[in-house]
C-alpha cells in the first residue's frame, strides 16, 4: 500500500520566470498562533491525516544538560536553510555560524542586559509615577534590539521592523480576553565550593556558596472588552545568596567500576546546614489607551521623547506599584543519592564526572524563616507613591520532602594539604535538576505575623486557582479559606457527577477535551504550547445545605471551622486558556564558576472558552446546570 502525503507550497517559493518551485513543505503557511508554537506540523507526531513522523522535531526537554544547545543548533540551521533557498546567502551564513555558537552571545547579552537595568535603577530614585514612566520606557528600549527579532519571527516578517511597528501589528492580532507578553530575562549565577575528603568530620566536610543576580522585564499587551489597548510594564530584579556547610560525601561507595571508570555509586547519607538570603524589588505600571492613540503612542517604545503629547495623560491615568520583598531562611536537610555516571581521573589532579545523573531523596526543615514585603502604590490622578501594604511573617518547622533528579558535568580539582588532608574543589560546568515528587506540610509554626493594608486598596471577592488538564476532573466545587488553616477543598466535580446528571455531562465534555488538548502541548525548538484551566470561585453568603447526604457530609466537613474567620466559595466557571511562546535563547559558555543565561521571548495567552456553572440561588452549594462556550481548535 502506497502511503499518501500532503505537501504545501508557499507562494513566495514559486518562480514565475522559471515555472518552478524551490521548496515544498510538509506544513502549510503559518498564522500568528501557529508560529508561536501551536502548529501540530512542527511536532514529532502531528496526529493529522497523511502526515509522517518528523524525527527532527523531537522534544529536547527530556535531554539533560544539552537541550538548549540542541534547540539553538536546530533553530538556526532551519533559518539558514530557509534563507539559502530564498537566495539570501549572507543571512544564511550568519545563522549557520550562530548554530555553532558555544555561548559567547549568551555571555555578552547577559552582561549588557543586567548592566543596563542595574545602572538605570541606581541612578534613578523612583519616587513618583513620572520617574517610573521614564524608567520603564528606557528599560524597554534597551532590550528592543533583541525583542524586535523575536516579534518579527512571530509575525512572519522577512524584513525587520522597528519594535514600535511590530507592537502595533501584534496588538491587531489579539482579541478581548487575550494577552501578549514580551519578555527579556537575564541571569548571572556563581558557585564556589571546597571539601575535605574523608568520613564525616574525620576530617570530611564541605562548604559552598551560590549567588544569583537576575532581571526580568515584561511588556504586557491586552485588549479590554471596550476595545481599548491596555499596556502593563512589569519589572523584577532579584539578588540572592545561599551558603551551606555539611558532611557525608565521604560515605560515597562505588557499586560498579571497570578499568578505572566509576559507573555507579551510592551516597547513603548527607547532612547540610543552609542559610538563604533573598531580595526582590520591582514595579508595575499599567494604563489604557484607545486603539487610535495607541498607534500614535507606540513610536515612544522605539524612541522615547519627553515632549510626547500622551505623556501627561498616561502619567495621570496610570496605576503604578512598587514592591520590595526580603527573605531570610535557616534550614537543615538530609538526603541520599544513587548516582549513575562516567567518572575517572584525568591527569594526576582532576577527577572528571561526565556526565552524572543522580536520583536524590531529600528531607528539609526550615528552622527559621523571616519574610517581609512592602508595596507602595499610586492610583489614577495620584503622582506620588504611598504605602498600600506591609507584611511581616516569622515561621519555623516548615517541612518539605521531595524526590528529584540532578544531572551535571563536573571536574573536581584534587590537591594535598597539610595533616594529610585531601582538598577537593568541585567546578560544575553544566548542571540542572527536575523534581519528580514533592510534599510539604503547608502549615509551619507561625511565631509572628503582621499584615497592614491601606483601606483604599482594591479588594476582589473572586478567588482563582490554576489547574492542569490531567487533574481538571478533581477540581473542587466548594472551597473554604480560613486565615489560620489556609485553603480547604470540598467535593470535586468527579464525585458530584455521580449524583447530578447535568454535572455528569460536563465530565463527558471534559473527557472529550482532555486528550486533544494534551496533544496540542509541546516543548521543542524554543517553542512551547501549554493549555491551562483557570478555576473561578465566587463567595457564598448564608450557604444552604443541600439534600444529598454525600454532599451535606462534605460541606459539613468544609464548614467545620471558625465561621467568623471562614469564607466559603463555590465554583463559578472553568476557563480554558492556551499559552504559546517563542523564545530566542542564548546558551552560556560552560564555565567552572560563573553561569550566564539570556532569553528574549513572546508569549500569546489565548482565551479558548469556558464552562460556566449555574445555581438556583445565591446561597446554593451545588450547581444545577453547566453552560459550555468552547472554541478549541488547533
Amino acid at each position: 500500500m502506497v502511503k499518501k502525503r500532503i505537501l504545501f507550497i508557499d507562494p513566495k517559493h514559486i518562480s514565475n520566470h522559471e515555472l518552478s518551485v524551490s521548496k515544498a513543505s510538509h506544513k502549510p503557511p503559518q498564522d500568528f498562533s501557529s508560529r508561536l508554537g501551536s502548529d501540530p506540523h512542527e511536532k514529532y507526531h502531528s496526529g493529522l491525516p497523511f502526515s509522517s513522523d518528523r524525527k527532527g522535531n523531537f522534544s529536547s526537554k527530556t535531554i539533560p544538560l544539552f537541550s538548549s544547545i540542541i534547540d539553538n543548533f536546530r533553530v538556526n540551521i532551519k533559518y539558514a536553510k530557509n534563507h539559502s533557498i530564498e537566495g539570501e546567502k549572507k543571512e544564511a551564513m550568519i545563522h549557520f555560524v550562530k548554530a555553532f555558537d558555544p555561548g559567547f552571545t549568551g555571555v555578552t547579552n547577559t552582561i549588557y542586559g543586567l548592566s543596563k537595568s542595574a545602572f538605570k535603577l541606581i541612578i534613578k530614585k523612583i519616587s513618583n509615577k513620572e520617574t517610573l514612566y521614564d524608567h520603564n520606557l528606557n528599560i524597554f528600549t534597551s532590550q528592543s534590539k533583541y525583542l524586535s527579532k523575536v516579534t518579527n519571527n512571530a509575525l512572519g516578517l522577512k524584513n525587520e521592523q522597528k519594535i514600535s511597528e511590530s507592537i502595533i501589528n501584534l496588538a491587531n492580532e489579539i482579541k478581548p480576553g487575550d494577552a501578549l507578553y514580551l519578555t527579556s530575562a537575564n541571569k548571572i549565577a556563581a558557585f564556589f565550593g571546597i571539601a575535605a575528603a574523608g568520613i564525616p568530620l574525620a576530617p570530611g566536610w564541605f562548604a559552598g556558596i551560590v549567588t544569583e543576580l537576575s532581571d526580568r522585564h515584561n511588556l504586557i499587551l491586552s485588549k479590554t472588552v471596550a476595545g481599548n489597548i491596555r499596556l502593563s510594564f512589569n519589572n523584577r530584579h532579584k539578588a540572592a545568596a545561599l551558603s551551606l556547610a555539611g558532611t557525608g560525601q565521604g560515605l560515597e561507595t562505588n557499586l560498579l567500576n571497570s578499568r578505572g571508570i566509576d559507573y555507579m555509586s551510592v551516597m547513603p547519607f548527607e547532612a547540610n546546614a543552609i542559610i538563604v538570603t533573598q531580595f526582590i524589588s520591582g514595579n508595575d505600571f499599567s494604563f489604557d489607551m484607545s486603539v487610535e492613540n495607541f498607534n500614535k503612542f507606540a513610536t515612544q517604545l522605539s524612541d522615547p521623547q519627553r515632549k510626547s503629547p500622551f505623556r501627561e495623560m498616561i502619567i495621570n491615568e496610570a496605576e503604578a506599584k512598587k514592591i520590595k520583598e526580603k527573605e531570610f531562611v535557616i534550614k537543615v536537610e538530609a538526603k541520599s543519592e544513587l548516582r549513575f555516571q562516567v567518572g575517572s581521573m584525568v591527569g594526576q589532579s582532576i577527577y572528571m564526572v561526565m556526565p552524572r545523573t543522580a536520583v536524590v531523596m531529600r528531607l528539609a526543615i526550615d528552622l527559621l524563616s523571616v519574610k517581609t514585603s512592602t508595596s507602595k502604590s499610586a492610583g489614577k490622578s495620584e503622582s506620588f507613591f504611598s504605602t498600600s501594604s506591609e507584611n511581616f511573617k516569622v515561621t519555623a518547622l516548615n517541612t518539605k520532602a521531595d524526590i528529584f533528579t540532578e544531572c551535571k558535568i563536573m571536574p573536581i580539582v584534587i590537591s594535598s594539604g597539610s595533616n594529610n588532608i585531601t582538598w577537593c574543589r568541585p567546578l560544575p560546568l553544566l548542571e540542572e535538576g527536575r523534581v519528580l515528587s514533592e510534599y510539604s506540610n503547608k502549615k509551619p509554626l507561625t511565631f509572628s505575623e503582621k499584615v497592614t493594608k491601606n483601606n483604599s486598596e482594591y479588594s476582589n471577592n473572586e478567588f482563582v486557582t490554576e489547574n492542569n488538564l490531567a487533574n481538571v476532573k478533581n477540581t473542587p466545587v466548594l472551597i473554604t479559606i480560613n486565615g489560620s488553616n489556609g485553603v480547604k477543598k470540598g467535593i470535586s466535580l468527579k464525585k458530584l457527577a455521580v449524583i447530578y446528571k447535568e454535572i455528569g455531562l460536563t465530565i463527558d465534555t471534559l473527557n472529550q477535551l482532555i486528550t486533544p488538548l494534551i496533544d496540542q502541548q509541546r516543548f521543542s525548538q524554543n517553542k512551547s504550547c501549554v493549555v491551562n484551566i483557570i478555576s473561578h470561585y465566587e463567595p457564598i453568603i448564608n450557604p444552604s445545605f443541600i439534600s444529598s447526604e454525600a454532599i451535606t457530609k462534605n460541606a459539613s466537613q468544609v464548614l467545620a471551622t471558625d465561621i467568623s474567620e471562614t469564607k466559603l466559595y463555590r465554583l463559578m466557571k472553568l476557563e480554558f486558556r492556551r499559552s504559546c511562546s517563542l523564545q530566542h535563547k542564548n546558551a552560556s559558555i560552560p564555565m567552572p564558576i560563573l553561569n550566564f543565561s539570556s532569553a528574549h521571548g513572546i508569549t500569546y495567552d489565548q482565551y479558548l472558552g469556558e464552562i460556566e456553572f449555574q445555581y438556583n440561588s445565591d446561597s446554593d452549594l451545588s450547581p444545577v446546570n453547566a453552560k459550555r462556550r468552547l472554541s478549541i481548535l488547533y
